[in-house]
């Protein structure tokens, strides 16, 4: 359907690489860029509210893979 949020997996993901991985600067590199998209104003349909960009759930995965890379 498109409406769920990833950003969830990627926090999961943040928190093995910092917790279970030691990797703090990768890890950081991922929250950053949850953060980031958010601010940014992007949303999925489950968490969308007016005045933001409403995205699918693989529109949301792309542009917050795009800002870890950033």
């Amino acid at each position: 359907m498109g409406i769920a949020n990833p950003l969830a997996s990627f926090a999961a993901v943040e928190m093995m690489l910092r917790i279970g991985l030691n990797l703090h600067e990768e890890a950081a590199a991922i929250d950053r860029a949850i953060n980031k998209v958010l601010h940014d104003g992007y949303r999925t349909g489950d968490i969308f509210m007016p005045g933001n960009t409403k995205v699918t759930t693989k529109e949301m995965g792309e542009l917050t893979v795009e800002r870890i890379t950033k």
